[in-house]
């Protein structure tokens, strides 16, 4: 029908509509389809309301899909505009351009932490806070505090993520906004997971996931699966993890979530290996590392390494241990994430004493420095610094010229 539209204009905001529609109902693949359709429009008209609006929507498709690279390019140029003469009202719209930019930048923080970039998502997220607070607005606030929330908790700083979730958790319950809730409710279950509040965080997990399936939020069951999988391997109950991983699993293929995807395989890998099945967690591991690293996921690609290196550890295969959780340690300091940083290290201890590292990697030798405690019972060193470095042999020379950083005993 919308393409018998004559009026291209209307015709580009009744694709805007479709394409969130679609998004809200799991459609992703026709949402981005339809969202792309109207941003064709906006630039071959210069209608720069028309351009701003498909470029969310274009963008939050994205998202859906995995294509946080293509996603964030998206919103940043949303974000990046300035306002236009004629907004208010444009395009029978609602919402005013600090609204429609504080969601922006919202979602675009959240596309930058799932590859990594921090700082800028970081920065993006307080600015979405800071637009939000002062419009006043419920809806908008909540979605910039989930936004600057989910940013801080992929990068492991628990407290100022908490702080921020919880005002998000607050304003989406006294609001009653349906969408937004369960949003904030399962992320700050994490938060709870993660700091070891284990009983209250599988409670909100628990309570976010009966209403994502209660009120049908297509759009939402796949990540609540994937967060409550993760929340019962908390509590120890394995085979509940891997059902919930499973079905999220399921669904993200159904849909083309490769992003959700690939975070569902790694909680279906964690459940084997918390399991036992140590060929099942292997394969779910690779398939999972093989997407985060199509997909640019950063994040997802170092705890899957973490928990591939945790794997072989278990099985005794220390040198693949070794090369999993050296790629991890790099790539979580290239992040700059010392909450993960310390769960690699704290298991690279069960495989020697000493890190070597390349006497071309004095950034990454400075950093380990400041990380690890002079007392504890990991130290650092550069290569040829001791004669014990010296001493190393064909394996920690191959670790040095791929990791640039190896492990050794005393």
């Amino acid at each position: 029908m919308a393409s018998t539209i004559p009026d291209e204009r209307r015709l580009g905001l009744v694709c805007i509509h479709a394409a969130e529609y679609h998004r809200q109902t799991g459609r992703f693949a026709e949402a981005r389809a339809l969202a792309e359709k109207a941003l064709t429009m906006g630039d071959k008209l210069q209608d720069v309301p028309l351009q701003s609006y498909a470029g969310q929507y274009f963008g939050l498709a994205c998202h859906a899909l995995g294509d946080y690279r293509r996603a964030s390019e998206l919103l940043r140029a949303v974000t990046e505009a300035r306002e236009p003469d004629g907004w208010t009202g444009a395009l029978g719209m609602i919402g005013s351009w600090n609204a429609h930019q504080a969601i922006s930048l919202a979602w675009f923080a959240r596309c930058l932490a799932e590859l990594g970039e921090f700082d800028e998502g970081i920065d993006a997220g307080r600015r979405a806070v800071s637009l939000a607070a002062e419009l006043g607005n419920p809806y908008t606030l909540a979605a910039a505090c989930i936004g600057l929330g989910y940013t801080l908790l992929v990068k492991g700083d628990l407290a100022a993520a908490s702080a921020v979730l919880e005002r998000a958790c607050r304003v989406a319950r006294e609001a009653n906004l349906a969408l937004l809730r369960p949003q904030a409710v399962r992320l700050m279950g994490r938060a709870h997971l993660l700091a070891r509040r284990v009983d209250e965080g599988l409670a909100l997990v628990q309570a976010a996931a009966q209403e994502v399936e209660s009120r049908r939020l297509s759009m939402q069951q796949a990540s609540v699966l994937v967060l409550l999988g993760e929340a019962y391997l908390f509590t120890g109950r394995v085979e509940e993890a891997s059902a919930a991983a499973q079905r999220a699993l399921d669904l993200t293929r159904e849909r083309g979530e490769r992003g959700d995807s690939a975070c569902a395989l790694y909680v279906v890998g964690e459940a084997a290996r918390a399991g036992g099945d140590v060929a099942t967690a292997e394969r779910h591991y690779r398939t999972a590392i093989e997407l985060a690293g199509e997909a640019a996921m950063r994040p997802l690609l170092s705890r899957a390494h973490l928990g591939m290196g945790h794997l072989y550890l278990r099985a005794g295969d220390h040198r693949r241990a070794e090369d999993h959780f050296l790629t991890a340690t790099r790539l979580f300091i290239a992040m700059e994430m010392p909450f993960w940083l310390d769960q690699v290290l704290s298991s690279l201890k069960e495989l020697g004493r000493v890190l070597i590292v390349a006497p071309d990697h004095q950034s990454l030798y400075e950093c380990l420095r400041r990380a690890l405690p002079p007392d504890g019972p990991l130290r650092v060193i550069l290569s040829g610094e001791t004669a014990a470095a010296e001493a190393r042999g064909e394996h920690v020379e191959g670790m040095l010229r791929l990791h640039g950083l190896s492990i050794a005993g005393e």
